[in-house]
């Protein structure tokens, strides 16, 4: 179930105790999920997490590189010329492709995150926010270490 970005923010707001909206704004906050979005992205890409593939089909040889492209999900028929996507033999193929998660904007966005994620992405925003006031987050890293961790299957 996809929540909104508003809903995430209050459960952000609680663990930095800016329940009252006063330290932080929203606009700022929103900056801190969008830079936990790309970290999260980039980290969920590098263990070829599935949530973070799609595909497209390329038709006529050659498609304009999606907006949310990444990279080319293992070996494909397919390069890269400029900002198109070309098949090698110039007809029909699915390319797959590994998807940067888009940004937010507003506290009514929806955040497009598998909901296993939500505790990974209230961490890090808190801890983004946290350090604009070079607040010691030192637990708190390591406790998003720790969620990294079992993400990725180990860790105790």
């Amino acid at each position: 179930m996809a929540i909104t970005v508003s809903t995430l923010l209050t459960k952000v707001r609680m663990k930095i105790r800016d329940t009252t909206s006063t330290e932080y704004p929203d606009s700022e906050l929103i900056d801190c999920l969008n830079q936990a979005f790309d970290y999260l992205s980039a980290f969920l890409i590098r263990i070829k997490d599935g949530e973070m593939i799609n595909s497209v089909e390329v038709t006529n040889g050659s498609l304009a590189k999606p907006d949310d492209f990444d990279s080319f999900v293992g070996a494909q028929m397919l390069y890269m010329e400029g900002d198109t996507i070309k098949t090698l033999s110039g007809s029909t193929a699915t390319m797959r492709y590994y998807v940067a998660k888009s940004h937010v904007s507003a506290t009514t966005d929806t955040i497009l995150f598998k909901v296993s994620i939500e505790p990974l992405l209230i961490e890090l925003t808190a801890i983004y926010a946290l350090n604009r006031n070079e607040f010691d987050v030192t637990q708190d890293n390591a406790l998003f270490e720790k969620h990294l961790a079992l993400l990725q299957g180990g860790g105790s």
